[in-house]
């Protein structure tokens, strides 16, 4: 294989990094994994584009707050994951003025994962399942 000159090197560095954003962007990366096991996750705005993992043996609650808190615009594509990892029930929560578009706001068993997708003002989608759920043989 061919050794690449700076230009080269550079330009491959450029390109990963271009398309490590889009996954990101595109829900198909992680910008971190953050471990909560907490009773209440609130989500924050350098969560962009994390995969939270509620590991609580106990029941856990992830909060959604206002577009004003979280620092965004309504067009703000912003997006995070999360995931029941631990024992306890996980429920997403949308405090007043937050709308959730979602059949249901509590994760249906231990080890779903939903994507949440920010849509407009104060308005999210919630979207089940986004990773594989693990299944028993």
């Amino acid at each position: 294989m061919a050794e690449m000159n700076q230009g080269q090197q550079n330009a491959y560095l450029i390109f990963n990094e271009a398309i490590r954003t889009l996954e990101v962007q595109l829900g198909r990366g992680f910008t971190a994994i953050i471990n909560d096991g907490t009773g209440t996750h609130v989500l924050e705005s350098g969560e962009r584009g994390a995969y939270v993992r509620m590991t609580s043996a106990t029941a856990q609650t992830f909060e959604v707050p206002e577009d004003t808190i979280l620092g965004i615009d309504a067009d703000d594509p912003f997006t995070v994951h999360v995931r029941w990892a631990g024992d306890g029930v996980v429920t997403i929560i949308e405090p007043s003025g937050v709308t959730i578009n979602a059949s249901t706001l509590e994760l249906a068993a231990q080890f779903d994962t939903v994507t949440l997708i920010h849509i407009g003002a104060d308005e999210w989608d919630m979207i089940p399942g986004s990773f594989g759920e693990e299944t028993s043989s």
